[in-house]
Parts: structure tokens; sequence; C-alpha cells
């Protein structure tokens, strides 16, 4: 058996190493909404945070997003934009939902 066996996913896909916030293609957005990874504490910030931009009754809210270089800031930022977005909130809140098919012995999400 070779690692690739492992995965659910073909591991030579085109995988953006960055999010651009400015890349607005259908097929970025399916592949960026599709590709993410939920963790039981990103679930919990996903709540905090659309429950702040939900439940404002009409007064601005701000978040802070605090992190290292590379921790996922932007992609997390923008994974709420699909969630809030009218086009995108559907298939953003059906992958949220979905548990992953399998976990790499790692301890990574290969689903």
């Amino acid at each position: 058996m070779k690692i690739r066996d492992l995965f659910d996913r073909d591991i030579d896909r085109n995988i953006n190493p960055a999010v651009v916030v400015s890349d607005k293609k259908s097929e970025t957005i399916q592949a960026e909404i599709r590709e993410y990874v939920f963790t039981d504490d990103l679930i919990e910030k996903f709540y905090t945070v659309l429950d702040a931009a939900l439940n404002a009754q009409g007064q601005k809210t701000g978040v802070w997003v605090n992190g290292y270089y590379g921790s996922g800031k932007s992609h997390f930022i923008k994974y709420v934009h699909y969630l809030l977005h009218r086009e995108t909130s559907e298939l953003a809140f059906s992958c949220w939902k979905k548990p992953s098919s399998t976990t790499t012995t790692a301890g990574a999400s290969a689903g």
C-alpha cells in the first residue's frame, strides 16, 4: 500500500497555498469550501463569530482574529464570509455538517 492510497481525495490535485480574498472564481470558491478541515475548536469559533455577526441587533460588530503566520486566519475569515453570503452559505453549511470520512494516523483529516 502506498501513502497516497490512505487519502480519499487525489493528492495531486491543485491546492492553493494561500487564500486570495479577491479570487472569486467559482472553482476556487468550491475548492475552498470543500477542502476546509474542521476541528472542534474551529467549530466553536465559527459559532462565536456567527453569533456576534447575526445577533448584533443593528450595532456594528468587530472581530479580532489572532494567530501565528500560516495558522489559517485568512482561511477562517473567508469561510465565515462563505457562511454568511447568500450565494455560498448553503454549500458552506452543508460541508460544515459532514464529518470527515477518515482520519490519518497523524490526526489530519483526509476527507
